[in-house]
């Protein structure tokens, strides 16, 4: 009888594994955060969660395993990326992401208070 291949152990690794992000964008509201999100999103070496976990403001204390399995699966090259832009104005965020990892980069977005302020007056 012909033998049955071993379980493709390697298979799993190219499915990749749930990461800490290594970026994370934050911002203004109204500011085009879910815009950088979907331009950056695009490049095959980038793996983004799609939706705001709220990880370092509202869900801290359900600690770092629960925020890793949130995560996409991403292989060793590729980047990890996370987007709540309510980070850009809680106090506790910076030192949280920080004690989280030193390397971690922030993509902040901005936007002129003017017409962020009429855009989200108006919408």
């Amino acid at each position: 009888a012909p033998r049955l291949p071993a379980a493709n152990h390697s298979g799993s690794a190219r499915m990749g594994t749930k990461r800490l992000p290594q970026a994370l964008i934050v911002g203004v509201k109204k500011g085009g955060t879910r815009a950088v999100l979907e331009f950056i999103r695009v490049h095959p070496d980038v793996r983004a969660l799609g939706t705001e976990p709220h990880f370092f403001d509202r869900n801290y204390g359900r600690g770092l395993d629960w925020y890793r399995s949130l995560m996409p699966r991403t292989l060793e090259s590729q980047i990890t990326l996370e987007k709540t832009p309510s980070y850009f104005v809680t106090q506790e965020a910076p030192r949280r992401i920080f004690n989280m990892s030193r390397d971690t980069k922030l993509i902040v977005v901005v936007r002129n208070p003017v017409t962020r302020a009429i855009s989200d007056y108006t919408q």
